[in-house]
């Protein structure tokens, strides 16, 4: 099983063509989370988050002079899931929570994740760690 959690805190692309350029931002930052931990949903999800990006159409009249306008400017969110749910998912997901029971008997470090994540009942938790909702773990004796 994995987790990952992929954080910018801002980001800003500029393409330049002759007289004009397009300028990207995305001044709250991206965040990418993913994870295979399969549920009686879905077998693996991907969550994309971008509050804010904005897309600026700059001009300029002469490429010495150092002046640029405004031409266009789009802003928008993005807040994205993408779920993979294979045919037969519900048993490779069963296949997938004993092969960790098995793994797990002697450290227990699987069982204590789970029930650290098992109370959280919105998407963030306070310490940032994201958790898609709908999450649930049916085996690892219940936990």
């Amino acid at each position: 099983m994995t987790f990952y959690k992929v954080a910018v805190k801002s980001v800003e692309v500029t393409w330049k063509a002759g007289h004009a350029a397009m300028l990207l931002q995305l001044s709250k930052g991206i965040k990418l989370d993913r994870n295979d931990l399969g549920t009686q949903q879905y077998k693996k999800v991907t969550c994309l988050r971008v509050p804010q990006m904005s897309c600026k159409i700059l001009l300029t009249s002469s490429l010495q002079q150092k002046v640029w306008l405004e031409a266009a400017e789009v802003t928008t969110d993005t807040y994205l899931d993408v779920y993979f749910t294979p045919c037969n998912h519900q048993t490779l997901t069963r296949t997938q929570l004993a092969f960790i029971e098995e793994q797990d008997r002697t450290s227990n470090r699987a069982k204590r994740i789970f029930h650290q994540l098992r109370p959280m009942q919105h998407s963030e938790s306070q310490q940032g760690m994201y958790v898609q909702q709908g999450l649930s773990v049916r085996s690892l004796k219940e936990i």
